[in-house]
């Protein structure tokens, strides 16, 4: 047969399962009959019926078409046949009462149904009814109906044996049809212990197989972990001796430079000072001596003009008296004698101011040696004072290369430092890459925990079922096994999506002052973080010296949060609260947990939170903004659990609708300034707002 149990494989037996959990909560657990689904599974694909299938009609029906259901069906089908609906529950509580007791017929139950003012309406007839309700009511009719029922069951004798017979022949075959599904139901049910126990093995042989993986991957992690070590000191040796060799070679080629270089120049400044002080001491006593030198020549030219002039005007007196003497000759040799001694003495007046010119040429010829002597010593000292400044020019072009020599020496000390950092950074990406790998090894180690424990109580209640079928807490427990199936994988996202611990860490910061203002976190009035998840929270108040505790049904984040030593229960949230005792916490916070909820939980989750409160105590629950039209319309759908957005103003008035006061609405982390329009006028202010505004919200209440 298609789709035989002989077949089924594991996820089929866990869908089959859920099939027969969801029919079991629809029929109830009364027996009582209701509306199936459209297009119901059979429970776990082993179709056979007791009755045949009943499909109402407008009519006429022939009377053994309804005779021939019983109990629950026969009621059922005669409210679907003669009224057109389902029977309602006090009816068919009613009817089914009456005829297990055998209190009424089925005759009587068609009867007082057809003949119902319902009945009466539909009009639907059935052929043979009513002679026969007409008799069943005759019968029961006080004193007279004695009798007659006497004579009815007489005559009814050989129709009653004949049903009699019909009823035991259709019981066996029953009998025979149950017997032979029973008996393949316990063939599949061995081929299906069989395939679980070979999927068992299987399974088993994947986790040793994945045990040794993790083993061997833990060993290479070591032997990372060693090499980043070994690396990383060997970095550190390098980085040190290089650094240590860069200041020693600079140490050694620039400071002995620089100190002679110092000194030279300090030598040098010394000479000039020393030789500006000697020069301008020689220059002083030169000029004091030109200075005596011009006046004694200005006095010496003086007397030389002085001398010149009475020696130009004796020679023109000279010449006048020659002229005179001539004129006196062609006259005659009057006064010859007076003009012979006149001449004498011009003549002797004459030799005297040669004599004075000689002495005078005399006295300027040592004064002409000096002038030429100081012009050379002139020279000279010019000659040394230009070597002295070629050795400063020398020692200015040696001062003016040192800052290039210092640059060369500073850009090779950078090009260590950038080794140097390059060899930090790859250090560090290799550190992120093996805090990847950990967080990876983490996560594998947790999924295959979860896997087998999930296989261990697959098996364990195989183990308890066989040759019995599932019972209800079974299908149950294994039902709710399967809803752990995606826990490690929503840990993963909260790691993609979230952010890092630290990040969330901060931004929950914000919350402690309002726990502080109540008193929150104390032994007698703790904090309860319902949806916990990662446990941010819990180890914020821990590290500030809170008593808090949360709750969770991720069996992924739970292993997470009691990893980092936090106090966290596995449980349904609203559960856990309505196990609590009334008036026994300090406060109650969730943070992003409300958006998962439907409404009618979300107002579950409000009243438990409001009757475990003490008086004065807090509640805090933080969601996505929808007022931020990119957390509306993108962000928030990036996690599909969310179910829809929470707008403030109406879990506000949920808040206080539920018996939180004083509730106050905070929004949280507004888009950076980088990322908003740069414009002040009220376009850009109303666009900032709209799209770069508060992406989160919290709603605060205080139980009065």
């Amino acid at each position: 047969m298609e789709g035989s149990p002989a077949q089924l494989t594991v996820d089929e037996v866990i869908a089959r399962i859920h099939a027969e959990v969801e029919r079991r909560r629809a029929g109830g657990a009364s027996g009582e009959a209701q509306p199936p689904p459209a297009a119901a599974p059979e429970p776990l694909g082993l179709p056979f019926q007791l009755q045949p299938d009943f499909h109402p009609r407008p009519g006429p029906y022939a009377l053994s078409e309804l005779l021939d259901f019983h109990d629950g069906a026969f009621v059922a089908n005669a409210y679907r046949a003669l009224l057109g609906r389902w029977p309602d529950p006090v009816g068919l509580r009613h009817y089914l009462n009456e005829l297990r007791q055998g209190r009424m017929t089925k005759i009587e139950v068609l009867g007082r149904l057809r003949f119902s003012p319902e009945g009466r309406r539909s009009r639907v007839q059935v052929r043979g009814l009513m002679p026969r309700f007409a008799m069943q009511s005759a019968l029961r009719v006080p004193v007279l109906g004695w009798p007659l029922r006497w004579l009815a069951s007489l005559a009814g004798l050989p129709r009653a044996a004949a049903r009699q017979n019909r009823f035991e022949a259709y019981s066996l075959s029953l009998l025979e049809q149950v017997a032979a599904e029973l008996r393949a139901r316990s063939s599949a049910q061995g081929q299906l212990a069989h395939q679980i126990q070979e999927h068992a093995q299987a399974l088993h042989e994947h986790a040793e197989a994945a045990a040794g993986s993790l083993a061997a991957q833990r060993e290479r992690s070591d032997a990372l972990e060693r090499g980043v070590a070994a690396l990383d000191a060997s970095l550190q040796a390098r980085l040190e001796s290089g650094l240590g060799r860069v200041q020693t070679a600079v140490a050694a080629r620039i400071e002995p430079e620089t100190q002679a270089l110092a000194r030279a120049l300090a030598d040098l400044v010394a000479r000039l000072e020393g030789m500006g002080e000697a020069h301008g001491a020689r220059f002083a006593e030169l000029e004091a001596e030109v200075g005596a030198a011009a006046q004694v020549t200005a006095t010496r030219f003086e007397a030389e003009a002085s001398a010149r002039e009475a020696l130009g005007g004796l020679v023109i007196e000279l010449r006048r008296a020659s002229a005179q003497l001539a004129e006196q000759l062609a006259r005659g040799e009057l006064g010859l004698a007076a003009q012979i001694e006149r001449s004498g003495d011009l003549l002797r007046g004459a030799e005297l101011a040669r004599a004075a010119l000689d002495a005078l040429a005399a006295r300027l010829a040592p004064l002409e040696s000096m002038v030429a002597a100081e012009r050379e010593a002139r020279e000279a000292l010019g000659g040394h004072l230009s070597l002295r400044l070629d050795g400063v020019d020398a020692a200015a072009r040696a001062a003016s290369e040192l800052p290039a020599r210092v640059a060369a020496l500073h850009a090779s000390s950078q090009a260590i430092e950038g080794a140097v950092a390059a060899e930090v950074r790859a250090r560090g990406e290799l550190e992120e890459r093996f805090d990847a790998a950990e967080r990876r090894l983490e996560r594998v180690r947790s999924e295959t925990v979860q896997q087998g424990s999930r296989i261990g109580l697959l098996l364990e209640e195989a183990r308890r079922r066989l040759p019995e079928p599932f019972d209800d807490e079974q299908l149950k427990t294994l039902a709710d096994e399967a809803q752990h199936a995606l826990d490690a994988l929503y840990l993963m996202f909260e790691d993609q999506f979230r952010g890092s611990r630290a990040d969330v860490r901060d931004r929950l910061r914000v919350y402690l002052p309002v726990l502080e203002g109540v008193r929150a976190g104390s032994p007698g009035a703790r904090v309860l973080d319902v949806a916990c998840g990662r446990g941010e929270w819990l180890e914020l108040l821990r590290e500030v010296g809170l008593v808090a505790r949360g709750v969770d049904r991720s069996r992924a984040m739970i292993e997470h949060c009691r990893g980092l030593g936090l106090e966290v229960a596995e449980a349904e949230l609203i559960e856990h609260l309505r196990k609590l005792p009334s008036g026994s916490l300090g406060a109650v916070t969730g943070f992003h947990i409300v958006e998962h909820l439907p409404v009618a939980d979300l107002i579950h989750l409000l009243d438990e939170t409001v009757r475990v409160l003490l008086p004065g105590g807090v509640a805090i629950f933080e969601t996505p903004n929808p007022a931020n039209v990119l957390v509306a319309t993108q962000t928030f759908y990036l996690d599909p659990t969310h179910r829809n957005p929470l707008p403030s103003a109406m879990l506000q008035f949920l808040a206080e609708a539920r018996g939180l006061c004083r509730v106050e609405v905070r929004e949280l982390h507004p888009h950076p300034r980088s990322e908003r329009i740069r414009r002040d006028d009220a376009v850009a202010r109303r666009f900032n707002e709209h799209f770069y505004g508060p992406r989160d919200y919290a709603v605060i209440g205080y139980k009065p």
